[in-house]
């Protein structure tokens, strides 16, 4: 265990350095930053402040608050808020979103919600996929709750039925 600042109580866990971080999962790292939490096993943190890795083998690049709960191998890249709750997931960046199905991405954007299994939100923001390998180009306020939809982009679009697109617009159902 290396500890240049910070605190362990894991086996082979490395701080880097930075300011009351902590790496409790073994195999844990943590290169620096303030307030920082790893404690799953096998975990990364790269820095920023206030940022949880609780899962196995997830990482958080840096940023702010954000928060691997539950779910192993997921990534949060940065941003501020974020929170995956299941695994094999990805957050890249942005502002409050949310994953709550395995194997889902959000690439960015502000508070949206990715909780169908395999889905897809590129950007935008208050968008959310509920429907199993939907996707979301963008936009905001889009809902693809059917299973295999897909809406391009717009604002306020949703699909309900299964294998369904909407390429864009407002309002289209």
């Amino acid at each position: 265990t290396i500890i240049l600042s910070g605190s362990t109580s894991a086996v082979t866990s490395t701080i880097g350095g930075g300011l009351g971080n902590t790496a409790s999962g073994d195999n844990s790292f943590i290169g620096g930053g303030e307030g920082n939490t790893a404690n799953g096993n096998c975990s990364t943190i790269g820095g920023g402040s206030g940022n949880t890795a609780n899962s196995c083998c997830s990482t958080i690049g840096g940023g702010i608050g954000n928060n691997i709960s539950s779910g192993l191998a997921s990534t949060i890249g940065g941003g501020f808020g974020n929170v995956v709750y299941s695994g094999c997931s990805t957050i890249a960046g942005g502002i409050f979103n949310e994953v709550f199905a395995t194997h889902t991405t959000i690439g960015g954007g502000t508070s949206n919600i990715a909780s169908g299994l395999t889905s897809t939100i590129g950007g935008g923001g208050g968008n959310n996929t509920y429907g199993n390998s939907s996707t979301i180009g963008g936009g905001g306020g889009n809902v693809a709750s059917g299973n295999c939809s897909t809406i391009g982009g717009g604002s306020g679009n949703t699909t309900t039925d299964n294998y369904t697109a909407i390429g864009g617009g407002t309002s289209n159902t």
